[in-house]
């Protein structure tokens, strides 16, 4: 289970140990979804908010379309100084990626495009939902500094590997959150490059597939 008094790297070791479980649990949930989509020949999208036997709290989002299950898994704790969250995902060549979602992070996505009053959970259910895709792109060859693409915005952040060489972590901090009318024409100019990746991915990858905008929740 996670505590405030982890450091970092206990931090990981936690979560790589606990997904299987929450992985084998989204895969199972997902395909109790299969019947409606089938009905509807729409999008079946659905929460579950799920504590798993290592006694930490997961979000599973799935989705179901035709013969295209999808599903994310993204733990959330409270690291004393609020609520932080890291989705889960599967890299090149199994590598265990988290995407690190900064409390500061939810806290902007919240004021600059929510705008509205909203828990730290319902913020993040609203930013997974609406951000299912994202590119990230370095600012430097000598930085692991990055912008990050979303569909509401932009993020902006840092990475590190946590492990060893045999056995690591890719993590992305994402610190904070940007709208579209917020970025001034010199920050466009620098992130251009995301953009691109991420529209060029979304039109291969996604639109074609079906369009989110069209999907039921049940």
């Amino acid at each position: 289970m996670i505590v405030p008094s982890m450091n970092f790297q206990e931090l990981v070791n936690e979560i790589v140990a606990d997904r299987p479980a929450v992985y084998i649990k989204a895969g199972y949930f997902t395909s109790t979804l299969r019947r409606e989509a089938i009905k509807t020949k729409k999008i079946v999208r659905k929460w579950l908010e799920y504590t798993s036997p290592r006694k930490n709290t997961w979000l599973i989002e799935s989705r179901y379309y035709h013969k295209n299950p999808t599903f994310t898994t993204t733990i959330y704790f409270n690291t004393g100084h609020g609520i932080n969250a890291m989705l889960a995902v599967k890299g090149e060549n199994n590598v265990l990626k988290l995407v690190h979602y900064t409390s500061h992070f939810l806290q902007r996505y919240n004021e600059r495009f929510i705008k509205a009053e909203c828990s730290t959970i319902s913020t993040l259910k609203h930013f997974l939902s609406n951000n299912a895709m994202a590119a990230v792109q370095p600012v430097s060859k000598e930085s692991t500094d990055f912008h990050i693409r979303f569909n509401d915005g932009f993020g902006f952040g840092g990475g590190e590997i946590v492990g060893d060489r045999n056995n690591y972590v890719l993590v992305y901090h994402v610190k904070t959150f940007i709208s579209d009318d917020m970025t001034f024409e010199s920050q466009k100019k620098e992130i251009q490059s995301a953009i691109e990746i991420y529209n060029e991915h979304c039109e291969k990858q996604w639109k074609k597939k079906f369009d989110i905008n069209k999907a039921i929740t049940v």
